[in-house]
């Protein structure tokens, strides 16, 4: 049996925002504000480097008056650092490094950096295009067009898509946070399977108990997308790591550290 293919998985702290938590959980812990996590990753392959999500738009740090964030009733905690060129840095990388992008989905606070890898190829599910350029009506102020709408080379994806062909690096459909919401499964020789939920599960509770959300474009679909991680929680022991969850991402290791 050939060995696994040696890849690296970095996890890249982005900064945060503070918002009510009935955000996060419909119903529940409405009038609390919390600070959540913003991250996105670096994943290293033999074949090139992806990177999943590309955190906040530099302009949320340099000019946050004359941002048009996505995020309602949220405030940006974001500072220089956690732009992705500066967190690339720190591992050596610039962002002409990367030759991929992966948007779990177009909205801003995993889109807004998106800017600075023009040069890349852009793996996004094509119904998360369309949910961007032509938004429902009800939908119409989740999407900043500065975070999207940018001359960059899109692959539109219509279902689960592996990266590098070698069954390592998968993006699968997880829809229900928005229309074109994707996930990424990476497999690890050490680590084991890793998911990269994203906002298609905020927390692990959302998962634990089928907690939806607030912000959410079609709940049934949103529940049928915890469902399918946590299948993988349960077939592969997989760790799954949410998009928002502020207690599980500091049990999570940061780049320059990283899972194998």
């Amino acid at each position: 049996m050939s060995s696994s293919p040696a890849i690296k998985l970095y996890a890249m702290h982005g900064g945060g925002y503070l918002c009510d938590m009935s955000f996060l959980t419909a119903g529940r812990n409405i009038g609390t504000e919390v600070e959540i996590p913003l991250g996105y990753f670096l994943i290293e392959h033999p074949q090139g480097r992806l990177m999943f999500d590309t955190g906040a738009n530099p302009k949320v740090v340099r000019d946050p008056e004359n941002y048009p964030s996505t995020a309602a009733g949220a405030t940006y905690r974001v500072r220089e650092e956690d732009l992705a060129p500066n967190r690339l840095a720190e591992i050596g990388l610039r962002p002409e490094d990367v030759d991929l992008v992966a948007n779990s989905h177009l909205h801003d606070d995993h889109a807004g950096g998106n800017i600075c890898f023009s040069h890349a190829t852009f793996l996004v599910q094509f119904a998360e295009l369309q949910a961007a350029y032509w938004p429902q009506v009800y939908e119409r102020e989740n999407y900043v067009r500065e975070a999207f709408d940018l001359p960059v080379h899109f692959e539109e994806l219509d279902g689960d898509y592996d990266v590098f062909g070698d069954g390592t690096v998968t993006l699968i459909q997880t829809p229900g946070h928005s229309a074109g919401s994707q996930s990424l499964v990476v497999k690890l020789p050490e680590t084991g399977t890793v998911v990269l939920a994203a906002d298609s599960a905020y927390l692990t509770a959302s998962l634990d108990e089928l907690l939806v959300s607030t912000w959410v474009w079609d709940p049934r679909l949103q529940v049928r997308s915890f469902k399918v991680l946590r299948d993988y929680r349960r077939r592969e022991n997989a760790l799954v790591i949410p998009g928002h969850d502020r207690e599980f991402w500091k049990t999570v290791r940061k780049a320059p550290d990283y899972y194998a």
